[in-house]
């Protein structure tokens, strides 16, 4: 039979005392195991044990144990402390318990030094137990799965110009030819002053100025800067004048409908984002003061076909509208008026659009946002064009008069106001084929710095309010009526 010692495992206790290693006694590679007796082991003992553990160590390094306690597998070595109390050296004393529940104590015990930081002690005793090393299939070397992260701004911008997004979304230069006479027209309306500041306008602007100083000084969110600053800025711009005729709306939780949205060849993560892609600040018709323009929005074509079950006979008198009759055929019709899936804004006509950030905000994320959500706007605006249009070349070049206007949007960075024009193009089979974002334009660009400069945005905001009331729903207007 073979001794105790002869295996490399340690059986505790032994029942002869431990007598130091012969070197006629150690076979190669590994040395024999000394042997230990149930009386208190003095410090050459100790020391002898450990130089044999070193030894062991040396034959297979894989069996040292792990000083690292975030190491996933499991220690080939545990090490108990001598307790430090004599109580507790009463309760935790390993020969008044059973030999398996020292082991398990001794194997649970947490980051363990190992064996060798203790061997130079000689006034405290260490009770070892050595265990195999596990083998090396059961630690997991498989690496975690990637988590998926969001694109870029710059990388999503890039992917929205790709030719393999329907509808294609292209941003222009302001040096760059738009390819569309509408849009150069609006370039040249915004360029003129809009109406003077009226009696009590002035002491809203210094109110602005002030609110957008501190929002700078006190490092505000991005809310603080729609709330306090572009707001009051899109309603002093719409005035008493338009009162009642346009109005400014939050639609920061309002995303447009998926029919919509830009699609192509994206990663899960950047659908994700295009799928919540909102804007801050929208200019939209109310619909009581516009009650016959949304009578003829709703007896218009959808979906580029008449709906001959429909009274299309206009009627201009407003004593022979009644409220109940748009209403009606809103919901008869069941189709929005607009391109955000929402009860308010799904059935309003909505014009402007503006995107807000902080001063640490970034610019191309504004961009995007206000790209993607313009653009849902154009293309529900190419769905209200009847069948029977111009051909596509001249609805190319501008000159069919039925391609929906082009629309204003803006971009906010903390005191920055940055001008964008977009607008569709028809493609070769009459369809929106690509959207175009035309700006910013330096000659637009306006701050909020100071009262002057705000003043002078007031102004270019009324321009843009000007626009909207007047030519944009004119036509607008004319591309459901197929261009009369």
């Amino acid at each position: 039979m073979a001794s105790s010692h002869d295996g490399l495992i340690p059986r505790w206790p032994h029942p002869t005392p431990l007598d130091p290693p012969s070197s006629s006694d150690r076979p190669s590679p590994v040395p024999p195991l000394p042997r230990a007796g149930p009386q208190q082991m003095d410090g050459d003992k100790r020391r002898a044990i450990t130089d044999w553990t070193e030894r062991v160590y040396a034959a297979d390094p894989k069996q040292r144990p792990s000083n690292n306690s975030n190491s996933n597998s499991p220690r080939s070595c545990s090490i108990k402390r001598r307790p430090s109390s004599p109580d507790e050296h009463d309760r935790l004393d390993a020969g008044k318990r059973p030999r398996h529940q020292a082991q398990a104590q001794a194997q649970e015990c947490p980051d363990s030094p190992s064996p060798s930081h203790h061997h130079d002690d000689p006034n405290n005793n260490y009770n070892l137990l050595l265990s195999p090393s596990p083998p090396r299939s059961l630690a997991s070397t498989a690496p975690e799965p990637a988590t998926p992260t969001s694109p870029t701004p710059t990388r999503l911008k890039a992917q929205l110009s790709s030719p393999s997004t329907t509808p294609r979304i292209t941003f222009r230069q302001q040096t760059d030819d738009p390819g569309s006479d509408a849009a150069k027209n609006l370039l040249t309306f915004l360029l003129f002053n809009g109406d003077p500041l009226r009696d009590g306008d002035q002491p809203a602007v210094r109110n602005i100025a002030a609110a957008a100083r501190k929002c700078t000084a006190e490092l505000r969110s991005q809310g603080s800067w729609v709330m306090d600053v572009a707001r009051p800025l899109l309603e002093l711009a719409i005035g008493d004048g338009d009162a009642g005729r346009l109005e400014s709306w939050s639609v920061q939780s309002e995303h447009p409908s998926p029919k919509y949205l830009p699609r192509g060849n994206y990663h899960p993560s950047a659908t994700d984002v295009l799928a919540r892609t909102t804007i801050d600040l929208v200019v939209g018709l109310p619909r009581e003061p516009w009650l016959q323009t949304y009578e003829r929005m709703s007896s218009g074509p959808r979906d580029g076909v008449i709906n001959r079950n429909m009274n299309t006979t206009k009627d201009t008198t407003r004593d022979t509208t009644t409220h109940s009759r748009p209403k009606s055929r809103e919901q008869d019709t069941d189709k929005p008026l607009s391109h955000i899936n929402h009860p308010h804004t799904g059935n309003r006509l909505l014009g402007m659009g503006v995107s807000v950030k902080a001063p640490d905000g970034n610019l191309i994320e504004a961009q995007v946002q206000l790209a993607v959500w313009m653009a849902g706007l154009v293309r529900w605006g190419f769905e209200q064009r009847p069948s029977c249009l111009s051909s596509a070349a001249s609805i190319a070049r501008g000159a069919g008069g039925a391609v929906p206007p082009p629309v204003v949007g803006c971009t906010v960075v903390g005191e920055d106001w940055k001008f964008y024009i977009v607008f569709g193009v028809a493609g070769v089979d009459d369809a929106l084929g690509e959207v175009r974002v035309w700006g910013p334009f330096s000659r637009l660009y306006s701050q909020t710095t100071t009262e002057e400069d705000t003043t002078a945005l007031v102004k270019r905001l009324r321009r843009v309010m000007q626009y909207m009331r007047g030519p944009f729903v004119e036509q607008l207007l004319a591309v459901v009526d197929g261009g009369e």
